[in-house]
């Protein structure tokens, strides 16, 4: 073989090698990317789940809150009585301070 010849398979065994390094590095930091971001929306759906827990406890609390049973045992405890028409209602207030 020449030395012509030797440079020349030198030199494509250097650029293939460059090549297959250059490939795997691409390919573990687009691995490193892809865990990353599987890791992220894994997490991201803990805190999904775990706000939706809470919304339920939250929206059982409310509802217990505003039971008319128990809200009818709080009026007689305080000794709040039903109005049937009660004033505030009527249509007769002025409607702002700047309609007189």
């Amino acid at each position: 073989m020449t030395p012509n010849k030797n440079r020349s398979i030198a030199l494509f065994v250097t650029e293939l090698l460059v090549l297959l390094l250059v490939a795997s590095l691409f390919y573990i930091y687009y691995y490193n990317t892809v865990a990353g971001r599987r890791y992220a929306a894994e997490r991201l759906r803990d805190q999904i789940a775990d706000a939706r827990e809470l919304n339920a406890e939250l929206k059982n609390e409310l509802y217990e809150a505003t039971d008319p049973t128990r809200l009818e045992e709080l009026a007689t405890a305080r000794n709040l009585v039903l109005e049937e028409a009660p004033h505030y209602m009527s249509m007769n207030q002025w409607v702002s301070d700047s309609s007189f």
